[in-house]
């Protein structure tokens, strides 16, 4: 099977480095379940040289939970009105493209509290004070047109 990365001559993807990361702030202590959007914007640059072949390409991230001191927040993420738990793979983008493509760009560009968001939910009295830390991995995947 060919590595998606085998349809492009040159493609890259990567966080604006005003948001390179999924920042969601100064957060309350509550012993109720709240739901947090980011502080700035969620923006990721997808962009590619030339392709070799058509297809369409979905653009796929995954979040860990959030660890303070090896220490897991137990918290959830909210996007698109779903519910997903930590390390669980969800459908963030997609760009079709017809193998004559050149010089293609695909800008993710959300809002804090949008519903195509990333927002957190912090479960009510798990969250210590301290900074929390997790990792977003993004994934591409081809399909034929």
């Amino acid at each position: 099977m060919k590595n998606v990365y085998d349809n492009f001559i040159y493609v890259s993807i990567k966080p604006d480095a005003q948001s390179e990361v999924l920042d969601f702030g100064k957060i309350e202590l509550s012993s109720q379940t709240t739901t947090y959007p980011t502080i700035n914007n969620q923006y990721l640059r997808w962009e590619g040289f030339s392709m070799k072949s058509k297809g369409t390409f979905t653009i796929y991230g995954s979040i860990s939970d959030l660890y303070m001191n090896g220490t897991a927040l137990s918290a959830n993420y909210l996007f698109d009105k779903n519910i997903i738990s930590p390390n669980t793979t969800f459908r963030l983008d997609s760009l079709s493209l017809n193998g004559t493509d050149r010089n293609f760009q695909s800008i993710i560009n959300k809002r804090p509290a949008d519903d195509k968001s990333i927002q957190l939910i912090v479960p009510g009295g798990t969250a210590r004070i301290g900074e929390y830390r997790g990792t977003a991995t993004w994934t591409v995947t081809a399909s034929p047109v």
